[in-house]
């Protein structure tokens, strides 16, 4: 399958790049593809399942301690003329080790960069 076109991160948030840079060194990059619906917001990104841009994790640093992360797990919504999207879990304050296993169960990743199974 070939893997989506990445958006351009580089006028993002310092720590959302150090997110992403952080995620590529645990996750083998055809597992996720980054998405960014929130090009206006330089605190926040989108890391979705390769080919279905809809399910996707959200990550913000907005208002979140350091090294900490906001997210929204969401699915594309039942009603989509309503709401283009449903909200499935959320929480704020997350360490990083915390956002790769809800990424990694949200998107349904089963193995890590180096090949290890979860």
């Amino acid at each position: 399958m070939q893997k989506e076109p990445q958006p351009d991160i580089l006028g993002k948030d310092e720590a959302i790049r150090l997110f992403l840079a952080m995620i590529q060194s645990k996750l083998d990059d055809e597992s996720y593809q980054i998405v960014d619906h929130w090009d206006a917001s330089l605190v926040s990104i989108g890391i979705a399942k390769p080919g279905e841009p809809d399910i996707l994790v959200y990550v913000t640093t907005l208002g979140q301690p350091e090294g900490c992360y906001g997210y929204e797990c969401e699915i594309p919504s039942e009603n989509p003329d309503e709401f283009p999207f449903q909200t499935v879990a959320e929480g704020d304050g997350v360490n990083f080790e915390t956002m790769v296993e809800i990424i990694r169960k949200h998107l349904k990743i089963e193995s890590s960069k180096n090949g290890v199974d979860f």
